[in-house]
């Protein structure tokens, strides 16, 4: 069933965008001798690039720079917030998936690199205002005088940790595969206590799912209207100080409809050679093109609070994404994992609070810039964007992010076991390598660019820098881990 969005919420209405249009020029703070700078991130977490359209179309006719060649630093959202934040790499910050370490257990250490608490070291006011799970404190995005993250997908919690353990290692114990094997197994265990808990679990929590889709329009809707609420009543009460404002919309990531088997999809084609029903397909690819252009309006309405509160021109607003999203291609779905261009390919677009000369560099933009943009943007030391570009950029993966608790056969181990590599994307010169660290060679070098050429002088080149990065990573999380320990010395 295909999910409508009606018009009235897609769009800002032509007195609203002619509202935005209207507001004067920004000027130079230093010449006028205005408040400082705000600094306002909003990430449209899960957008690539060529889906990005709509936002690029509205964010031009209010003066925002669009940039090309942009690629995050990793195709998910733990090691690319961090890498945000931090402007360093994932191997650098350490804030990365391992074979023992995934999802809930990866998490950033904070150190004083961390842009949060270098802008509230400057007397800055920091919010924010995330819906997404990961983007809070817990998993070391601190420095924020006020984190609101809204509970939005229903989590139940009959059964504990213990228990779920249980489970799994009984499923594997037994090679379950379907439900009905696990029940058996389960009997067989001299554990129906914990099968009745099991099932009392599934059906609650499946309640709970239609609860709420009907009372908070779930997945539909992921929490981008809480935080435009969010973000209006603190601004009622804002402080004197500068703000810091960073954002996160969760529209486009799955599920996008209820009971959506997205993300089961995803786990089988990890280790399988198969691809989803193309009606599937269809429905998956309408949904995140609606949901792209929802949130286009959305961030519109983000930039009309801000300019109803008279700050949209005494700030720095950086609109991008942290990854993309692979919708069937390459016989994928999901982000994480792999290093494709359509989950590294991400938009940037940005508003400067005054002129800034656009350097037409034919470098890549790699998102972990963004920090010292902000920082040489709040010290007015920004003239041109030359900061921004790179000759050469990466981006990187450590494997997979998520635990597999299924039943795996022989060959599907294999498979698994494959991409469980720290492997590294370089961009150069139009060419794209991937390097595969434990092996110490490149698995592809292609260009992505019309005209570039694989030369063997470019793959030493290449060869050189990825080794180089790496060494340099290495230093760099040594440096950081000696910054933490004499700080809570």
């Amino acid at each position: 069933m295909r999910v409508l969005v009606p018009e009235s919420r897609h769009r800002l209405g032509a007195q609203g965008l002619h509202g935005l249009l209207s507001e004067d020029p920004g000027v130079d703070p230093v010449s006028a001798g205005v408040d400082a700078t705000n600094v306002v991130v909003i990430v449209v977490d899960c957008l690539r690039s060529d889906y990005a359209e709509p936002l690029k179309a509205e964010l031009a006719k209010l003066g925002f720079t669009a940039y090309s060649r942009v690629v995050a630093p990793a195709p998910w959202t733990v090691p690319s917030h961090a890498s945000m934040l931090t402007g360093l790499y994932p191997t650098a910050h350490g804030a990365h998936e391992t074979r023992s370490r995934k999802s809930l257990d990866v998490r950033l250490q904070p150190g004083p690199d961390l842009l949060s608490l270098e802008l509230r070291e400057r007397g800055y006011t920091t919010w924010l205002l995330s819906a997404n799970s990961f983007l809070q404190p817990k998993f070391g995005f601190v420095g924020f005088d006020h984190a609101y993250v809204p509970r939005l997908n229903p989590h139940v919690r009959i059964l504990s940790p213990g228990e779920l353990r249980e489970i799994v290692e009984i499923r594997r114990d037994h090679g379950a595969r379907s439900r009905l094997q696990l029940a058996k197994a389960l009997l067989a265990e001299g554990r129906p206590g914990l099968l009745i808990k099991a099932l009392v679990n599934r059906v609650v929590k499946n309640a709970c799912l239609y609860l709420a889709a009907v009372t908070r329009h779930w997945p539909r809707s992921k929490g981008a209207v809480l935080l435009i609420k969010e973000l209006d009543r603190l601004l009622r009460r804002r402080p004197r100080e500068p703000l810091f404002i960073l954002m996160n919309f969760m529209e486009l990531h799955e599920p996008y409809f209820l009971r959506d088997p997205f993300i089961r999809v995803q786990k089988v084609l990890w280790r399988r050679d198969a691809r989803p029903h193309p009606a599937l397909l269809r429905e998956w690819r309408e949904r995140y093109r609606e949901r792209a252009e929802y949130l286009a309006a959305k961030v519109l309405e983000v930039l009309g609070i801000l300019k109803r509160w008279e700050l949209l021109n005494r700030s720095l607003v950086i609109v991008t994404s942290d990854h993309g999203q692979l919708l069937g291609e390459h016989g994928k779905v999901g982000h994480g994992v792999f290093l494709y261009e359509e989950l590294l390919r991400v938009p940037l677009l940005i508003k400067y609070p005054y002129p800034v000369e656009r350097i037409d560099e034919k470098g890549y933009v790699s998102l972990t810039k963004l920090k010292r943009v902000i920082l040489d943007v709040v010290d007015n030391k920004l003239s041109e964007d030359a900061p921004l570009y790179d000759e050469v950029v990466f981006a990187e993966t450590h494997g997979i992010h998520a635990r597999i608790t299924d039943v795996l056969s022989e060959e599907e181990r294999r498979k698994l076991e494959e991409l469980e590599r720290h492997r590294v994307a370089i961009y150069y010169a139009g060419l794209k390598g991937i390097f595969n660290v434990v092996e110490q060679k490149f698995e592809e070098v292609v260009p992505h660019e019309r005209g570039a050429y694989v030369s063997d002088d470019a793959i030493s080149h290449m060869r050189r820098e990825v080794r180089r990065f790496l060494a340099e990573a290495a230093r760099v999380r040594v440096r950081r881990a000696l910054k933490r320990a004499k700080l809570r010395a």
